[in-house]
């Protein structure tokens, strides 16, 4: 089975916050699954983590050994190209199920 992170799904491994123990527990049970994300998130990740240094909730040293284990692991996983079909059929999709939730 294929699984698409998201930024905010993938940050949750990388910092615990609500939904983390979930998602690793979800992760151990299903060790075949191949994971996607969207090239965008090699951006989104950095800023994210960035993010915290600035408002305190991570100092420099801390970001920077983080960024080498994401990069690391990031490898291992299928990184989407975004182009324009890509943008649309999100928005189609956000319009279509956006008020149920994705």
């Amino acid at each position: 089975m294929n699984i698409f992170f998201d930024t905010s799904s993938l940050f949750k491994l990388y910092h615990e916050e609500a939904g983390t123990d979930r998602l690793i527990l979800f992760l151990e049970e299903n060790p075949d699954y191949k994971i996607f994300i969207s090239q965008l998130t090699f951006v989104e990740i950095y800023s994210a983590l960035l993010k915290k240094v600035r408002i305190g909730h991570l100092r420099k040293s801390q970001m920077e050994k983080f960024l080498g284990v994401i990069d690391s692991d990031l490898k291992k996983v299928t990184a989407i190209p975004v182009d324009l079909s890509i943008i649309n059929s999100a928005k189609n999709l956000v319009i279509r199920f956006g008020a149920q939730g994705l």
